[in-house]
């Protein structure tokens, strides 16, 4: 079946020319804006662009969104100025200084008058060696005669330094605080002994305190049967047969058993004291309990804090007559009050004994051993 087309209409063969406008102009197309200016005019009278209906000119849009004015108490509304005010600097005599519109700059120095620069300080020539550094001074004698004996491999002094190592553990101490203790009793001389009292060996026991504490650790170090011979009648520790006696206290002058003995009479002496004071002792005052006792040191240190004027010597005057110099001042022959004695007895435990420590770790290189070569036998591990 054949369908009809549409007929087409012809393509021009060129473009059609435009109406050539009038020769006098009047017959114009009026423009876009011709029109919009007619149609307002129509509207609303004869007003021009851009202006308001009185004729006046439209103000430019504002820069900013105006601030609001700052009302006062009284109504008055103020304008905000234009810029924060800044604050005057206040000197230190109270006097306000206006803070300066812009940063000073620098003066330009010229060549004539710009100062010279200043010559650096002359440096010290540098050495050709490390200085040595000082040995610390020692402020006793028997300090001076512990370092000289430690450092001059005198083999006293060697065992009792390689004995108060090996039986640290048994104090709870440190190790220098067991040496110290030799070194203030006996300036680390196993021969020791004290004319005014018992005390005897390196760690200057008296007979009482001595025969106590063999009673009752002697087993630990295999003298169990010497132990048995001592018997203790009101509290007080006694053997009948003299020789028996004199061969146990002469046992103060062996350097592993002594101290042995010294590092448990710390630990049972620091644990009494804390009991008496109710509180934790220090390493000092553990210290101070080994030379007075217990009960002696909680008294005297009880004294310091509360009555401190008190006199010492009068606290404990069987200490005081055994331990003159530590009661008495040694220039005046002054009797020392409770606070002065803790003090210099602290003194003497802290100060003197750091000092002296420090020489003794400079001068040794080398673990030292015993004289035979072997070990010391007080194992710390060892109990009763």
């Amino acid at each position: 079946m054949k369908v009809a087309q549409t007929p087409l209409a012809p393509v021009p063969e060129r473009k059609p020319d435009a109406f050539p406008p009038p020769a006098d102009g009047a017959g114009a197309a009026p423009s876009f804006r011709d029109s919009l200016v007619q149609t307002t005019q129509g509207r609303s009278g004869s007003v021009p662009v851009g202006r308001f209906a009185n004729g006046h000119k439209t103000p430019p849009l504002p820069l900013g969104k105006p601030a609001a004015p700052v009302v006062l108490a009284d109504g008055t509304q103020v304008p905000l100025p234009a810029a924060k005010p800044v604050t005057p600097i206040r000197l230190a005599d109270g006097t306000t200084v206006p803070v300066p519109a812009a940063k000073p700059a620098a003066p330009v120095l010229l060549a004539d008058t710009a100062p010279a620069p200043e010559a650096a300080p002359p440096r010290a020539p540098l050495p050709g060696l490390k200085p040595a550094v000082p040995a610390p001074v020692p402020s006793s004698a028997k300090v001076a005669d512990a370092v000289e004996a430690v450092t001059s491999d005198n083999p006293t002094a060697a065992r009792v330094l390689v004995a108060s190592q090996q039986v640290a553990g048994l104090s709870g101490h440190s190790f220098t605080a067991i040496l110290a203790q030799a070194t203030q009793e006996s300036g680390l001389d196993s021969a020791a002994k004290n004319s005014r009292s018992s005390a005897a060996g390196p760690f200057q026991f008296l007979d009482s305190t001595w025969l106590d504490l063999f009673r009752r650790h002697g087993a630990a170090y295999g003298q169990g049967e010497l132990a048995s011979h001592i018997q203790v009648r009101n509290g007080v520790s006694s053997v009948k047969d003299p020789a028996i006696r004199r061969q146990i206290l002469e046992l103060r002058h062996d350097v592993d058993l002594s101290a042995g003995m010294a590092a448990r009479y710390l630990a049972e002496g620091r644990d009494a004291l804390e009991k008496r004071l109710g509180r934790r002792a220090s390493e000092s005052e553990s210290r101070m309990a080994y030379v007075l006792g217990s009960g002696g040191a909680a008294k005297l240190i009880r004294a310091a804090e509360s009555t401190p004027g008190a006199i010492a010597a009068d606290l404990l005057p069987s200490a005081a007559k055994a331990n003159h110099n530590l009661f008495h001042d040694r220039s005046s022959g002054r009797a020392l009050t409770a606070a002065e004695t803790v003090s210099r007895l602290t003194r003497r435990m802290e100060i003197d004994q750091r000092e002296m420590f420090a020489a003794i770790g400079q001068a040794l290189e080398r673990p030292r051993r015993l004289e035979e070569g072997s070990a010391s036998p007080l194992n710390p591990h060892q109990s009763v």
